[in-house]
């Protein structure tokens, strides 16, 4: 691909990132924690797959494109980023929170359907940012709630032995933020059932009791920020965001943001490229560690670094403007973006999460 049609498409992927779409589910969850020491399907602890139905109101009408998970502290394996293959499927469920049933096919409606059958990429917690969302799970499929029941969100392992051997149900120690919230329902796994590679609605829980992940649903053509951001302090660390509407092919409003950044920063750059995992230059694996080449402590680059440029900043702030071609042909097109700015308090330089702009 030329460098200027790289450049085209980053400035294309930039807009669709900010639709404004994104919700955390229950919405009380957006500024407060779990908090819970429960067993979760991406633990050690947990069992089989899991299996949740979520208050309809709490959820917003939409074609969901994508979900996030927050990480919990107790991180068991040591990598920065690791992955397992893994399935979701979503469904208006038959039944009410009141009514779910231990049998995982009969909570699902008859728009039951798979949206993701891939690799899920899981990483450590931020210590200075514990409500972020940064285990992102991008759809391969939306599926459109309309909220007129309850949402099934259905998430269970397969094909164990890539980069954890693990044990029925998870084993890749990232386990989530679990909230005992009546406005979720969480469908309990037998203990010591077998789960790998089975049909996805051929098992039956033990029980039905009130709670379920704290998730963030992303909508339309929104940016899904992923991994880990660092800031001089938990209350100065920047966000990765977006404004204009959503990344959707001739939307020429878009732009890329950057905020709660250092008021006294003077100096950003931007990072474009296509993979989250390595570098186009040398297959580096990311998320790559700055601190042992940089003074930025605890920062990671999240994105691949195709194209990077230096982007003006004020008040902690910074846009990059991006419309999106009118051109069909670019639907589908994945790019990966971060943020870092200079930072007075920490003598280097701060990071945003990753970003990642999927053209609708």
């Amino acid at each position: 691909m030329s460098s200027h049609h790289t450049a085209t498409f980053g400035v294309l992927v930039l807009s669709s990132v900010l639709s404004a779409q994104a919700a955390v589910v229950p919405s009380a969850y957006a500024t407060q924690s779990g908090g819970s020491a429960s067993a979760t399907p991406f633990s050690y602890a947990a069992y089989i797959r899991h299996q949740q139905l979520i208050d309809q109101n709490q959820v917003p009408v939409g074609s969901i494109t994508g979900m996030a998970f927050r990480s919990r502290t107790t991180v068991l394996n040591v990598q920065e980023r690791a992955w397992q293959e893994l399935r979701v499927q979503l469904s208006h469920s038959a039944l009410t929170l009141a009514t779910a049933s231990t049998n995982y096919a009969a909570n699902h409606g008859n728009d039951l359907t798979e949206v993701f059958n891939n690799k899920f990429d899981m990483y450590k917690q931020n210590s200075n940012a514990l409500l972020e969302f940064n285990c992102t799970v991008p759809f391969s499929k939306p599926f459109l709630f309309v909220r007129t029941a309850p949402l099934v969100v259905d998430l269970y392992p397969q094909n164990f032995g890539y980069e954890f051997n693990t044990a029925c149900g998870g084993g890749n120690g990232t386990a989530m933020d679990f909230a005992k919230d009546p406005l979720m329902v969480t469908v309990n796994p037998a203990k010591n059932s077998t789960c790998n590679n089975n049909p996805p609605n051929t098992m039956t829980g033990a029980s039905v009791s009130p709670g379920g992940y704290v998730l963030k649903l992303f909508y339309g053509g929104d940016l899904m920020p992923y991994g880990r951001a660092c800031g001089a302090t938990s209350s100065a660390m920047p966000v990765i965001g977006s404004a204009g509407g959503g990344a959707t092919v001739g939307n020429n409003t878009f732009a890329v943001t950057m905020a709660g950044a250092s008021t006294a920063a003077s100096n950003a750059f931007f990072v474009l490229g296509f993979s989250n995992r390595q570098t186009s230059v040398g297959q580096v694996r990311l998320p790559l560690d700055l601190s042992t080449a940089t003074p930025a402590t605890n920062c990671w680059q999240n994105a691949d670094l195709l194209i990077g440029f230096p982007v003006p900043m004020a008040a902690g702030a910074s846009t990059v403007p991006a419309p999106i071609p009118n051109d069909n042909t670019l639907r589908g097109l994945e790019l990966f973006t971060q943020f870092a700015a200079d930072e007075p308090l920490v003598s280097g330089f701060v990071t945003t999460q990753g970003g990642l702009v999927r053209i609708q």
